[in-house]
C-alpha cells in the first residue's frame, strides 16, 4: 500500500511537477506534505505535535505561499502548483501508512523493498493506460536511451532515502522525521544552480522561501511531540 502512495503516486505527480515548474519550486511545492504527514499522524497514530513543530509547519506553508506568489515563467499555470501539492499530500500519506506497519514489527529495509515494488507496478499500470494510443503495449521502447541512464541513478538514490528514511521513521515519529526531509530545496537549489543554470532561475524570492522552510524544519527537529 505504501509503494502505491509513495512512490508509485507521488512520482507521477512529483515528476509532472517538475516538468511543468523546474526541480526547485515543484520540491519547495512538495515541502507542504509535513501539514498532510502530521495531521494524519494526529488523527491515526495519536501523535501530538507541540508548539515548536506547529510553528515549524506554519513556516514551511508560509514559504511555500510566498513562493507561489511569484513569476516563474511563461506558460506557468495554477494547476501546475496543483500537481506539486497532489505530490505532497501524496508524500504526506505514506509515512503515516509507513509507521503503521513498523508498529506492527515491519523491518526497515524490508518494508523499502516491498514499497519499491509496489510503486514499480502502480507506475507500470498508469504509464500503460496513458501510453497505450500512442506507444502501445511496448511504450517502454520509447524512452529516449540518454534519459534512461539520467534516470537509472535516480533509482539507485531513491533506493537509499528509502532504506534511511524508513530507518527514521522506525525510530522516530512522524511529526519530527518527516518535515526534516523538508531540507531537500537546499539541495535542488544548489543543484539546480550547477546544473540547470540556463534553465532555471534562482532569484531573491525563490532563496527567501527556501530559508523560511528550512527554519520551520529546524523548528520541528527541535520540537517534542
Amino acid at each position: 500500500m505504501v509503494g502505491v502512495i509513495h512512490p508509485g503516486a507521488y512520482f507521477v505527480a512529483l515528476l509532472n511537477a517538475i516538468d511543468r515548474l523546474g526541480p526547485t519550486r515543484a520540491i519547495m511545492a512538495r515541502s507542504t506534505s509535513p501539514f498532510f504527514a502530521v495531521a494524519l499522524a494526529v488523527l491515526f497514530l495519536a501523535e501530538r505535535p507541540g508548539f515548536q513543530v506547529v510553528l515549524g509547519l506554519v513556516l514551511i506553508v508560509g514559504g511555500v505561499m510566498f513562493l507561489t506568489k511569484g513569476k516563474v515563467g511563461k506558460g506557468t499555470r495554477s494547476g501546475d502548483w496543483g500537481i506539486a501539492l497532489m505530490a505532497a499530500f501524496f508524500s504526506g500519506l505514506a509515512p503515516a501508512v509507513t509507521k503503521a506497519a513498523l508498529n506492527l514489527g515491519g523491518r526497515p529495509v524490508m518494508g523499502a523493498l516491498f514499497a519499491v515494488i509496489g510503486g514499480m507496478v502502480a507506475i507500470v499500470a498508469v504509464n500503460t493506460v496513458l501510453e497505450r494510443k500512442t506507444g502501445g503495449a511496448f511504450w517502454i521502447r520509447r524512452i529516449p536511451r540518454p534519459a534512461v541512464w539520467l534516470f537509472l541513478p535516480m533509482g539507485v538514490l531513491t533506493g537509499l532515502a528509502y532504506i534511511t528514511w524508513f530507518t527514521a521513521l522506525s525510530v522516530g515519529s512522524v511529526s519530527v522525521v518527516v518535515p526534516l526531509v523538508q531540507l531537500s530545496p537546499l539541495f535542488a537549489i544548489g543543484m539546480s544552480r550547477v546544473f540547470l543554470r540556463s534553465e532555471e532561475r534562482i532569484d531573491l524570492r525563490l532563496l527567501i522561501a527556501a530559508l523560511v522552510l528550512v527554519l520551520g524544519a529546524v523548528l520541528v527537529s527541535l520540537g517534542r511531540t
